[in-house]
């Protein structure tokens, strides 16, 4: 699974033109985005695309012009979800925040490569990938918790989880570490379900 767009090839269309329609805002590299859409879709850079084919554009957004209606910012997308107070334990200890809410409720929290990621909550993991770009998260984990939310981990440098795994409050789940899409040592954190409390 993937957020992002599906969309049907357009004569005339370029991977460069389908890429600039559907960039995220806060994309900034966009050779890097490109090459995610390419990835995903097993296409090389030099490929013609065909007239009618259906791609993947991971992350990718329909840019609809704003309205004075609409919630502005994405901390105001998930204003509406409920809150858990006290329910999640901050997944590194120490460390600072270095971005607010992006992406699907996530916050980035930065320290060292190599210290400990731990269970928010207690729950079963659901996600364990160990290698690869995944999209940009690197190498992450998810877990399922009893009050129907889930957690993401994403950017570690190791895992230490694996699918069905039970995890409580405060256990390992892997390593602060700068894998898929990253540009330092960092956990992107997201809460799926619930306001993100961090």
């Amino acid at each position: 699974p993937v957020s992002g767009v599906r969309h049907e090839v357009k004569k005339g269309e370029t991977i460069g033109s389908i890429a600039k329609k559907f960039r995220p805002k806060n994309e900034e590299d966009f050779d890097s985005f490109v090459n995610d859409i390419l990835s995903y879709n097993g296409l090389s850079i030099d490929e013609k695309l065909e007239t009618g084919r259906e791609i993947i554009i991971p992350e990718g957004e329909v840019n609809v012009p704003a309205t004075p209606s609409r919630p502005r910012g994405l901390a105001s997308k998930f204003a509406g979800l409920p809150e858990f107070i006290g329910y999640y334990l901050r997944p590194i200890i120490g460390g600072r925040k270095t971005q607010g809410i992006h992406g699907y409720n996530g916050i980035d929290l930065a320290n060292s490569c190599g210290l400990p990621v731990i269970a928010t909550a207690p729950g079963q993991i659901i996600i364990s990938k160990s290698s690869g770009w995944n999209t940009g998260y690197g190498k992450y984990a998810a877990v399922s918790h009893s009050n129907n939310t889930q957690s993401l981990y994403a950017h570690m440098s190791k895992v230490l989880v694996g699918i069905g795994q039970m995890v409580s409050q405060g256990d390992t789940i892997g390593l602060i570490g700068s894998s898929g899409r990253s540009t330092g040592c960092h956990l992107h954190f997201e809460i799926r379900g619930a306001k993100n409390p961090f």
